[in-house]
């Protein structure tokens, strides 16, 4: 203000203020805020406020202030910020945090006006209302603690890393390549999850995959990649024969179109694979023959016996030998 100038000092105070909509006054005046009709109600905050201005209607900080005005018959309300002390500046500056951001469904316009307080309270100076709008481009944290397993059945290397914090987390973009200078973008993308982990069933020792993964953000933003190179995958080389037969969750579950099952024999003999449906009817056989001591993987694409495809829903896989049997469950989704 012109009048917040040396030597007389003319403006003690100016007061912040935020639009709000009626239902966000409402909510706000139900939980005890000070609702006023005027700026000239607002009774000083600063050093020059005794213990009377302080206790009385409007004093701040201890309640949070509403104030009421009419535009073109039609209800409108201001939100106290802050108030700052007039100290004969050439400029003053506040730094208000934003609501919400813009995006591509809404704007994110919010409307500020400041109000100029003398020491009489029933004079004031009101700014034209002016309005600005925050874009989120900061991106999360990169993600920490990104190692990777080889695991067997079935056979693949799990990645896992530690969780993010941020509260507009969307969730991990993770990439792939042959080398750690790789740069990532659509050709090197390989999955997006919300989840801290992922199982990559096209790994082994041989290809040497390099893995980037990122944070990103409910606005697209994307975090500094955690680099994972194949000198710091733990695990070591399948062994030849089980120790035991086993069954395996087939990977992955859910699937669409198909789904691979791992097993085990422990010594050669007949082994049989078949499919259900949840009925118990038999929808296919994958298998049924003599196999060799070791570990076996057998895939399956959706389809019945006569070639045809089946619906959605659960299925159950079973490994029957001499001296195994063991059933398991899986889902398709199409």
């Amino acid at each position: 203000s012109y009048l917040d100038a040396w030597p007389d000092y003319g403006i003690t105070e100016y007061s912040v203020w935020r639009a709000i909509d009626q239902p966000a006054a409402m909510a706000l005046a139900s939980h005890g805020a000070t609702v006023i009709e005027s700026a000239g109600d607002l009774l000083p905050s600063g050093p020059g406020a005794d213990d009377a201005d302080r206790n009385a209607l409007g004093s701040r900080p201890e309640t949070d202030v509403i104030r009421r005005g009419t535009l073109a018959g039609e209800p409108y309300y201001w939100m106290l910020v802050s108030s700052e002390p007039a100290f004969a500046q050439e400029t003053y500056a506040l730094v208000v945090e934003t609501l919400f951001d813009s995006t591509g469904t809404h704007h994110g316009q919010s409307y500020f006006q400041v109000i100029a307080h003398p020491e009489d309270r029933t004079v004031f100076w009101e700014s034209p209302p002016d309005s600005a709008y925050s874009v989120d481009n900061l991106a999360p944290a990169a993600p920490l603690g990104l190692a990777g397993e080889q695991l067997y059945a079935p056979g693949g290397l799990q990645l896992t890393w530690d969780p993010n914090a941020e509260a507009d987390l969307a969730g991990y973009a993770v990439y792939r390549g042959t080398d750690g200078g790789f740069t990532p973008g659509p050709g090197s993308f390989v999955a997006s999850t919300a989840d801290t982990a992922f199982f990559d069933g096209d790994w082994d020792w041989s290809a040497g995959y390099w893995y980037k993964v990122a944070a990103v953000d409910i606005h697209g933003n994307e975090s500094v990649f955690a680099l994972l190179g194949p000198g710091t995958i733990t695990g070591d080389d399948p062994p030849t024969v089980p120790a035991a037969t086993f069954l395996a969750q087939n990977f992955p579950n859910p699937f669409n179109p198909s789904t691979t099952i791992a097993f085990g024999l422990k010594e050669r003999g007949h082994a049989r694979m078949r499919i259900y449906d949840a009925a118990g009817r038999l929808v296919r056989t994958l298998a049924d023959e003599r196999m060799d001591a070791g570990r076996h993987e057998l895939s399956w694409n959706g389809r019945d016996s006569a070639g045809g495809a089946v619906a959605s829903g659960v299925y159950f896989y079973r490994l029957e030998t001499k001296e195994f049997e063991r059933t398991m469950k899986m889902v398709l989704l199409r």
